[in-house]
């Protein structure tokens, strides 16, 4: 399958901490996001992130377990808005980004506008609250296009009928 261009993205530069925020349809291939690093980096979906904290939280050891991924220079969130958090997910999301503000990177993707994160928070203040941390310092990417996986398909022509008759 051939890939797509990789998107001319910049960022902006704060001290040691490089901060992207990507809404993008489902089209950049994730394993672009992390081949460019040269420093700790770790990356999962926004649900697992969720799970992973939840298990953290359930343990008594969240702050322990924030503390930890701290260690990493830049966090990967991906696939912000593709399913709605419940009320106490979007604490924990909300932990997570606070936990990283102006310590650490973050590199988060959705397919959602700012405006519309209330909606998969469940709660507009925590959407408003999380939405500050991440663009205070933050360069927004947004990107528009096909994706990778869906533009294959269109290129090739569709399959001829089978018209046999007896």
């Amino acid at each position: 399958m051939e890939e797509p261009d990789r998107p001319a993205a910049s960022s902006r530069h704060y001290g040691e901490h490089q901060i992207r925020i990507v809404f993008t349809q489902p089209r950049i291939p994730r394993r672009w996001i992390q081949a460019e690093a040269t420093y700790p980096v770790t990356f999962d979906s926004a649900t697992a992130w969720i799970t992973r904290l939840a298990d953290a939280h359930a343990r008594g050891r969240l702050t322990a377990e924030l503390r930890r991924l701290n260690r990493f220079r830049v966090l990967v969130v991906d696939e912000v808005g593709y399913l709605p958090f419940d009320t106490a997910s979007a604490a924990l999301f909300f932990q997570l980004v606070a936990s990283r503000y102006e310590t650490g990177s973050i590199v988060l993707t959705s397919n959602l506008v700012f405006s519309r994160w209330g909606e998969t928070l469940g709660d507009d203040v925590v959407a408003a609250a999380t939405i500050d941390r991440l663009v205070h310092h933050a360069h927004v990417i947004a990107l528009d296009g096909d994706s990778y996986r869906t533009r294959a398909h269109r290129k090739t022509p569709p399959p001829a009928a089978n018209t046999k008759t007896k």
